[in-house]
């Protein structure tokens, strides 16, 4: 059945592929980007995810257009790395903005429209942050986190309308992430008492990236989420080590399982 979709983020890395998957699948595809972008098979509304008024008027360019949204699936995001005591206010309220507040943003949007249809599917992408929880993106991971307590909480209140509500957590995936990945401008600076620490957890996150998953893998996900009739509530992709190290958390206690977290990122002890 063609079904009429939008997918925030488009312009890059997942939110591209996911997209293109779809359009391929033969559905009705909107997708939302800040710039200006033109993409085969994809209608795409220039669409600030930061601004009420933006989005709603996305969403009324779709109903416009359509008459009907039956799935969104929001993947606008962006990452901010630094520490806590380095980011500023500003920077951790644009993280929380657009990573969660943006998700929140389209679902109100968008729910009104489903009830009236009585049917609808909410794809909410988190990520693996909110599990193994990042350091030197403690705002980044907060705002996955969040993306999990506020769909489970939401799940519960729109299933007598028919609407489904699912996170998808990915992994590292190799996409634009890393090099649009903003860099607090203390944590650069000669003397700061994170510095090594920061550069050193930065490299190993750029080399689980550069070598992370194929965006195919999240993209033919998504496609059988939206053919599905019935989506779990939660759904893990990426690399088969990563989800070993889920398992491994599962089975060990906090106290053992975060200090081998914090080795892993080369954090953990006073700097010298």
């Amino acid at each position: 059945m063609k079904k009429v979709i939008i997918v925030t983020g488009v312009s890059s890395g997942l939110g591209k592929s996911v997209a293109e998957m779809l359009v391929k699948d033969g559905h009705r595809v909107y997708g939302t980007s800040r710039k200006d972008l033109t993409m085969t098979g994809v209608t795409v509304v220039k669409t600030d995810i930061c601004s009420n008024e933006s989005v709603t008027r996305m969403v009324e360019s779709v109903m416009a257009a359509e008459g009907r949204v039956d799935v969104l699936v929001n993947n606008a995001g962006m990452g901010i790395a630094g520490s806590v005591e380095d980011c500023s206010m500003p920077e951790i309220e644009m993280q929380l903005n657009t990573n969660f507040l943006g998700s929140v943003r389209a679902c109100k949007a968008v729910i009104p429209i489903m009830r009236r249809q009585n049917s609808g599917l909410i794809i909410n992408v988190g990520s693996l942050a909110s599990i193994f929880n990042l350091p030197f993106q403690a705002a980044y991971s907060a705002s996955k986190c969040a993306i999990d307590g506020f769909s489970n909480a939401l799940r519960m209140e729109v299933k007598p309308w028919g609407i489904r509500v699912t996170v998808v957590s990915p992994g590292d995936f190799k996409t634009g992430f890393t090099a649009n990945r903003i860099i607090t401008p203390d944590s650069q600076l000669p003397g700061n008492v994170y510095r090594n620490q920061f550069h050193a957890t930065l490299g190993v996150y750029e080399k689980d990236e550069t070598n992370g998953a194929n965006p195919l893998k999240m993209a033919k996900l998504v496609s059988k989420l939206v053919a599905s009739n019935n989506p779990g509530w939660s759904y893990m992709v990426g690399k088969t080590e990563q989800k070993i190290f889920l398992l491994i958390k599962k089975i060990l206690p906090t106290r053992i399982f975060m200090p081998m977290m914090g080795m892993y990122y080369k954090v953990g002890s006073k700097p010298m």
